[in-house]
């Protein structure tokens, strides 16, 4: 059996994920409202990394590879 191929980010995805990075503290983690974390959270685990704090709200880091994604995004017409 074959992996699956992983479906392409949407531009809101690609968006979200450009956020999330220009939002984040010193420590990599950006806090996320309620409404947002249930966008982010349908996010591939593989980009994002999401934690829930309370109430709903909660945070996401990006991880190695969404940085690289973003980072590539620079050399992409």
């Amino acid at each position: 059996m074959t992996p699956e191929k992983p479906s392409k980010l949407t531009p809101g995805e690609l968006s979200l994920l450009t956020l999330v990075r220009r939002d984040s503290k010193p420590d990599g983690w950006t806090t996320v409202s309620k409404i947002v974390m249930t966008i982010v959270t349908k996010l591939p685990p593989e980009l994002v990394t999401v934690e829930t704090v309370d109430n709903g709200r909660g945070r996401a880091k990006l991880t190695d590879k969404g940085n690289s994604i973003l980072d590539a995004r620079d050399w992409l017409p």
